[in-house]
């Protein structure tokens, strides 16, 4: 076959994996197949390379299309004036606005590439969430239509009833009425002749009169009044209650276009990863960051401003300036708006060219402090005089609309604000060096809450401050040299940089929003600005392109004594924990293993410094803060990430006095649930080991709950729980979209 066919021809392999090659990126000069090029474009290192068609890495336009005008000739000219590509012949076109097809085909690309991208990495990538979420709804839906459908018949039919029953009502009502009418009408006969017969003995009273007593007297005595005929009317009161109930509930819900939340696309990695370390020339001490785009940023020195990009490169620099705090911030336009030495506010334009004065300083308050809101434009100013501060906010036309300085009680909000930022929800978060906190307000100047330092007591010298995309609030904090993560109410979540990651006396801070990096500017002899990834995006991807599981391979190989007993993947790392046990000594040895992709070992969580810390694990799993939870005999342990003991998993406080675990996960929520094969429900708790609620899976026939696993595919919003003693497994929704739902349904 190969001879008579010549020899076979090889296609050219994706650099990442088997399959064919059909792009190219220029950035990294890898070959990507189809699905590799998808997973390219959306990961957060890899967003902004250079993505092609594998044919433009030469330069080669494959196909030529032919002039609709002139058939037989080809393309080979653009008219930028029409707009249209042109043959030779097409000489109407003037020489002026021509240019060559493969010349423009590049201008124009440039001038789309924005739009390319963004196709590519956000609208592709965002699409693929919103399918997953279909997909789980469309398994739903079917079973609440139905059951809607059911609830409509049931409802339609108590219409129908009370339709019924009042056309009955009303036609005896119109019968009454018709004969009450008779009635009405033979009366009034009567009426008219006796007011004949009345009119004819007009001349002879006396007659007339004793002729009608004795005659007429008693048939007007039994002839039924007018006040004594029951009129029926229809406009009787019908009772409209049942209508109303049963019409009451059909609502239309207007649900606008799908959207998905941060919370859905992203999530927090369980290690930071040093993306670059930027070197600055000089004797540059970084006090402050602010970005312009993901290569470049703004630092200021003590001295100047500076922009630089990712290489370190200086591009620009400002002199007038007093350079300490946050003093400067990038508008949504790109200018930079900082504080000069005079107090006053001023805006460098984007090309660095153009330079204006937006405020002037008043005499009394001392500006320290600027930050330009991304959500609506507003300039957020912190001022100080005299160990008292001031957050005043100016909008795009540089009108003041509002102070803010005192709390509800009318105590003073702030006494040195040094920097300023603003979180996704509207709130106003200040890094205050004079009361040592950060102080959080409102958008309209209520008082939300102030951190002032670790739950354990330790004071905190905050420093510079920012916000993410999933709404935590970082803070550096001067004393002990690391990065406070809190959540959006204050709340200590973890340290995310410490000393260990090479963190010493950091000072700027800066998130970029577009590639989720964090610019941490080192002072005081560094000379660096590290960037760190600590947020990846969810591979909703991976669902959407799965296909069907065939190849298997070895991870790892068993060595030693050890046996294994139970294995998670982590979802954030995609590391393994593994649950070991050694039976062959004296003792009962047990630990938790952690290896990395690779399957290198990189952690062993074994005993503390006095005693073992497990005794025979059954289930493992691990939280979203890197917390590693592990059930045996009557406990679940919980161990940080480095394997200090944190807290046990326990009975409930209503429920007996030992606990049966077997099954564990946790939810999108950071909350533990783990299922109790003695009173046979899951119980929840929060990250800390504060009790929250109950599943009673016996009401569904679930006994002895055994298995428990969240459906990542539908954003953790669904519990997936499984019987030890009968073939049954349920699915229960207890979590919504927007916040934790007090009882679970199935």
């Amino acid at each position: 076959m190969g001879s008579r066919f010549g020899p076979p021809c090889k296609v050219r392999q994706c650099s990442e994996c088997e399959g064919d090659t059909e792009f190219y990126c220029n950035t990294c000069e890898h070959d990507l197949c189809l699905l590799c090029k998808e997973r390219h474009v959306i990961d957060l290192d890899t967003i902004y390379h250079d993505v092609v068609i594998y044919r433009e890495k030469f330069e080669y336009i494959t196909k030529q299309e032919t002039c609709e005008r002139h058939p037989g000739m080809f393309y080979q000219k653009y008219c930028h004036s029409c707009k249209i590509s042109i043959c030779s012949h097409c000489v109407e076109h003037g020489h002026y606005d021509i240019q060559d097809i493969r010349t423009a085909y590049k201008t124009n690309r440039q001038e789309h590439s924005e739009i390319i991208h963004n196709i590519r990495s956000e609208t592709l990538y965002n699409s693929s969430c919103v399918l997953a979420g279909i997909k789980s709804d469309i398994k739903h839906c079917h079973t609440e239509i139905c059951n809607n459908q059911s609830k409509m018949l049931i409802k339609a039919q108590k219409l129908r009833n009370l339709k019924d029953t009042v056309m009955c009502d009303i036609k005896i009502r119109h019968k009454r009425l018709i004969q009450s009418l008779q009635q009405q009408k033979k009366h009034l006969s009567n009426i008219v002749n006796f007011e004949h017969r009345a009119e004819q003995l007009a001349n002879r009273p006396l007659k007339f009169i004793m002729l009608q007593k004795t005659i007429h007297v008693h048939k007007l005595m039994d002839t039924p009044s007018l006040k004594k005929i029951a009129l029926v009317c229809l406009i009787e009161e019908i009772n409209v209650e049942n209508v109303t109930d049963l019409l009451a509930k059909i609502q239309i819900i207007e649900t606008g276009k799908r959207q998905v939340r941060n919370e859905c696309l992203l999530k927090l990695m369980s290690t930071p990863v040093l993306h670059r370390c930027v070197k600055l020339l000089g004797k540059i001490h970084v006090f402050h960051i602010s970005g312009v785009t993901p290569d470049r940023v703004w630092i200021s020195d003590g001295d100047n401003f500076i922009l630089i990009n990712s290489e370190g490169d200086i591009l620009h620099h400002v002199t007038d300036v007093p350079s300490v705090w946050g003093q400067h911030t990038v508008n949504l336009t790109g200018d930079l708006i900082y504080i000069d030495r005079d107090g006053n506010i001023i805006k460098l334009s984007k090309d660095n060219r153009t330079k204006s004065t937006l405020i002037k300083k008043t005499e009394s308050w001392i500006p320290r402090c600027i930050y330009s809101s991304h959500l609506n434009g507003d300039l957020l100013i912190g001022m100080w005089s005299y160990n008292t501060g001031v957050i005043t906010r100016y909008n795009d036309l540089r009108y003041h609309k509002q102070t803010m300085r005192k709390d509800n009680k009318g105590q003073e909000l702030y006494s040195d604000p040094i920097y300023i930022s603003e979180n996704r929800n509207g709130d106003v978060i200040v890094s205050d060096i004079g009361s040592g906190a950060v102080v959080v307000t409102e958008s309209g100047g209520r008082h939300r809450f102030s951190y002032t330092g670790h739950p354990s007591g330790s004071w905190l010298s905050p420093r510079g401050i920012c916000s993410d995309a999933l709404s935590h609030i970082l803070v550096c904090d001067f004393i002990t040299d690391t990065i406070h993560m809190l959540d959006s109410d204050g709340h200590f979540l973890l340290q995310i940089l410490t000393r260990l990651q090479g963190i010493n006396v950091q000072m700027g801070l800066s998130y970029d929003d577009k590639s989720h990096l964090l610019w941490v500017g080192l002072s005081f002899g560094e000379k660096k600005v590290r960037v760190y990834r600590y947020i990846e995006r969810y591979d909703y991807l991976q669902y959407i392109t799965s296909q069907n599981m065939r190849t298997k391979s070895t991870l790892l190989t068993r060595t030693g004594s050890y046996v294994p007993l139970c294995v998670y993947c982590s979802s954030s790392t995609a590391e393994l924990l593994l649950g070991m046990y050694r039976s062959d000594t004296s003792t009962w040895r047990v630990k938790v293993t952690r290896y990395n992709r690779i399957g290198q070992q990189i952690l062993t969580i074994q005993h503390t410094n006095t005693q073992e810390l497990y005794s025979h694990p059954v289930y493992i799993t691990e939280n979203r803060n890197g917390d590693v939870i592990v059930s045996y005999l009557c406990f679940a342990m919980v161990t940080t990430r480095e394997g200090r003991h944190s807290f046990f998993f326990t009975e409930h406080p209503s429920g007996p006095s030992w606990l049966s675990p077997k099954g564990l996960c946790t939810d999108a929520l950071s909350h533990i649930l783990g299922c109790d094969g003695y009173t046979d429900v899951v119980q929840i708790e929060d990250k800390d080991g504060v009790f929250l609620s109950l599943i009673q899976t016996h009401y569904h026939g679930i006994e002895i709950p055994c298995s428990l696993s969240n459906n990542g595919i539908t954003h953790q919003l669904e519990l997936l729980v499984g019987s030890l003693n009968n073939n049954r497994m349920c699915v229960y929704r207890y979590i919504n979209k927007h916040d934790y739902s007090t009882g679970p349904f199935i």
